[in-house]
């Protein structure tokens, strides 16, 4: 069974402690940064590179901007992880 392992938070610093997670089976989770505990929706990646390409890919003008465009995405997913 291939366990998931948190790796980093996408974001370099959380919107009102809300911060993307990314687990080493490509998860890609809203978590409250203070608590770990998730508030939100997942996607899932082949893998966390494909994850943070993704992240890492959307036209944002800075990291805040990009944050809060990709919880956008992942909020609107409908299956919890």
């Amino acid at each position: 069974m291939n366990e998931q392992q948190f790796l980093r938070f996408l974001g370099e610093k959380p919107m009102h402690d809300i911060n993307l997670a990314l687990y080493s089976d490509g998860t890609v989770r809203i978590e409250d940064e203070r608590t770990a505990w998730p508030v939100g929706n997942a996607l899932h990646f082949p893998d966390a590179q494909s994850a943070l390409s993704w992240y890492e890919s959307l036209p944002a003008d800075s990291d805040d901007a990009r944050l809060s465009m990709a919880i956008d995405i992942v909020g609107d997913v409908e299956s919890y992880c």
